[in-house]
């Protein structure tokens, strides 16, 4: 390993603390309580270097949530390539929506701002056309697949029901309503998976 290599190493080491420090802060306090010197104290760096990495609170949070979700569509992808039929699937992602959305962490997180956010709205969409709307056309596949889902829909049906859904969700509303949503999604109004309906 040369010095450079080292280098870098650190840094990402230190950025990784610090995001690690600062939602954990986030999920207890709120973000709007937190100071960058409370951040700082937590990971075990200098002020400094929380500004020279990330320039403000805002883009430490910022990074945060851009983790969280890659994360999660990580976490689905892997799951989604898995030998489990598809109503397990599709059961084990509506469990971590809710998951997500009871999320103390993330529920801190001064999400309202976020959506108001050019950066942060540009970085959503990117990330729904190249990463999440691929991922739900290929759990419909498997779905129409196994007879759990209409084989009649068309993927421009789903992609324009996927596109309804998040436009609502850009919307400031309670984590609750959030949740809601999300079970609409995934299930309908039927509110369940095929198979467990009589």
């Amino acid at each position: 390993m040369n010095i450079l290599d080292g280098f870098q190493r650190r840094t990402e080491r230190k950025k990784e603390q610090i995001l690690q420090a600062a939602l954990e802060l986030f999920g207890s306090k709120g973000m709007k309580a937190v100071s960058m010197a409370e951040i700082a104290e937590k990971a075990g760096v200098s002020p400094v270097s929380i500004y020279t990495y990330f320039g403000s609170k805002a883009n430490v949070a910022r990074q945060i949530v851009f983790s969280l979700f890659e994360g999660s569509v990580d976490e689905m992808e892997q799951l989604l390539a898995s030998d489990l039929p598809f109503v397990q699937k599709l059961q084990t992602v509506m469990a971590k929506n809710i998951e997500a959305a009871e999320s103390v962490s993330f529920a801190q997180l001064d999400q309202a701002a976020f959506f108001g956010d050019p950066e942060f709205m540009g970085f959503l969409n990117e990330f729904t056309e190249t990463r999440t709307v691929p991922f739900l056309l290929r759990l419909m596949e498997q779905g129409q697949q196994e007879g759990a889902i209409n084989p009649e829909l068309s993927t421009e049906a789903v992609l324009l029901y996927v596109k309804m859904f998040r436009s609502v969700l850009e919307s400031d509303m309670s984590m609750k309503l959030r949740h809601d949503l999300g079970h609409l999604f995934f299930y309908g109004l039927l509110g369940s998976p095929p198979n467990n309906r009589e």
